[in-house]
């Protein structure tokens, strides 16, 4: 429960189905990192420009997972040109920031985005190595044709 805008995860919840986008904006003020989490995720199921700057300005959220989820969320409403705005986060200090950008980056540019991530297959931790690795694979994959046979 946030005790500065009395928002609990169930208001959260309730405000994605609602999709309360509002109230959503209010819980990314929280100072409950789990609440701004939750509404940041929740965010992605109400498109526009106003969900877009909301999660952008999360982007530099003192919580790792608020920052991750907000880009897991920009990459969700698929806009292209949100590409410039998550690969800084490629440099993020946690390991699982910069996992969720590489996987955004994919996401959203598929092969342009090869040689933004590529330097990172040498990255000092090994969960953003295979996640590189499976993101490579993913973009390869998405490039061989499907053969069938009867």
């Amino acid at each position: 429960m946030d005790k500065k805008f009395n928002i609990s995860l169930i208001d959260v919840e309730n405000m994605k189905w609602d999709r309360d986008i509002n109230g959503l904006s209010l819980a990314l003020k929280s100072d409950n990192d789990y609440i701004r989490k939750e509404a940041a995720e929740a965010l992605r199921y109400i498109p526009g420009k106003k969900t877009i700057k909301s999660l952008l300005d999360m982007l530099d959220d003192k919580f790792w997972a608020v920052r991750a989820v907000s880009i897991q969320s920009l990459a969700y409403i698929g806009e292209k040109d949100l590409i410039p705005h998550i690969s800084d986060y490629l440099k993020d200090d946690s390991w699982v920031v910069r996992c969720s950008t590489i996987e955004a980056l994919v996401e959203l540019g598929g092969k342009e985005v090869t040689d933004q991530i590529l330097p990172f297959l040498f990255d000092e931790d090994d969960h953003v190595r295979d996640t590189i690795e499976r993101s490579l694979n993913k973009l390869k994959d998405k490039e061989s044709p499907i053969s069938e046979t009867y």
